[in-house]
């Protein structure tokens, strides 16, 4: 509500103060009078943009004028007022301001004292003015405007009911923002166990159980590597120990020669019967040693192309640990976890 309105240097005005009283205000006069010039002061007080009658409403030859609102704070106002970080007196002093300055008239806005622009005085304009020039657009036209014109008539029981539907409204909307959030941490959730499971297949696909795999294949690849060598050497010393050379005994001949050389003169001297216990227990490990060669020789037999298929399981094996940055031991490990 407009408390008073103060002129200075107005043109057809001058400088007056004009206090409106509680209640309808009516102006009335003849064409000419000032009626016009009267209401475009009110609006220029609160013009959004500069129009080129704003300096006409100046009176001519003044170095300064200005046109001063005072309304009514009203809760609406007070809280701009906050938003703004302007003080908030008693009553709500709206100021602008004409100078002359190199011939020309500079204006600027005040609210309270606080320099304001544009901006912020078109945000304060739509909570004082109803009204623009004839022809304009106002205020009425608005759908948000007319329902709270109609609110105004409302009973304490319309007021109770918008209450609850305002205090319904922010009730939905928490519930919303919270199932909105859940939505997102559902279909975070959802990605998260799309690549857990994409790994967990690639994992599964290799067959991991020994974490010493890829050690054990590296032993196996150089065996077969020098599989020929080794079948060589195998087969050479169980000639010489199984078979001898050139029609000669081997030396598992000269062992059981031995042995049974030694039963018989044992009988015939018994301190020979110690010696006769140490060659038996040769006798044993060396049909030992002849068993180990022979089980090692055995599994020499291997198809030369399974070389490529140990091959192409280390490096499948490598190229995963390079993948996931973890040793096998770890992938089995990290397998276990993405399975749970």
């Amino acid at each position: 509500m407009l408390i008073s309105l103060r002129l200075e240097n107005i043109a057809l005005f001058g400088s007056q103060e004009i206090v409106f009283d509680k209640g309808f205000t009516v102006f009335t006069g003849q064409t000419g009078s000032g009626k016009s010039i009267f209401i475009n002061a009110i609006n220029i007080l609160l013009s959004p943009k500069q129009t080129s009658s704003d300096n006409k409403i100046v009176k001519s030859g003044s170095s300064f004028s200005s046109i001063e609102g005072v309304f009514l704070i009203l809760p609406s106002v007070e809280t701009w007022l906050r938003k703004e970080e302007i003080e908030i007196d008693d009553d709500l002093i709206v100021t602008r301001e004409w100078r002359l300055k190199d011939n020309k008239y500079k204006s600027r806005f005040r609210v309270n004292g606080s320099i304001v622009n544009r901006e912020q005085i078109l945000n304060l304009r739509s909570l004082l003015l109803d009204f623009t020039l004839q022809g304009s657009s106002n205020l009425l036209s608005n759908s948000n405007r007319q329902l709270d014109l109609l609110d105004c008539f409302a009973s304490q029981k319309l007021k109770k009911s918008i209450f609850n539907v305002k205090n319904a409204w922010i009730a939905w909307n928490d519930a919303f923002i919270k199932l909105k959030d859940y939505q997102d941490k559902i279909n975070d959730l959802n990605i998260e166990r799309k690549e857990i499971k994409y790994i967990f297949d690639d994992l599964n696909k290799l067959e991991l159980s020994d974490p010493y795999e890829d050690i054990k294949l590296i032993k196996d690849q150089d065996r077969l590597s020098n599989l020929f060598r080794l079948q060589e050497g195998v087969n050479s010393i169980l000639y010489r120990l199984n078979e001898g050379l050139d029609e000669q005994p081997s030396l598992l001949d000269h062992m059981n020669y031995c042995l049974n050389e030694l039963k018989i003169i044992s009988k015939l001297d018994t301190s020979l019967e110690s010696i006769l216990e140490i060659i038996s227990n040769l006798n044993t490990s060396f049909n030992d040693l002849l068993f180990e060669l022979k089980e090692y020789q055995f599994s020499l037999e291997i198809d030369p192309a399974s070389l490529n298929d140990l091959q192409y399981r280390l490096s499948i094996l490598k190229r995963s640990q390079k993948k996931y940055q973890r040793s096998l031991p770890e992938l089995i490990k990290y397998q276990d976890q993405l399975k749970k």
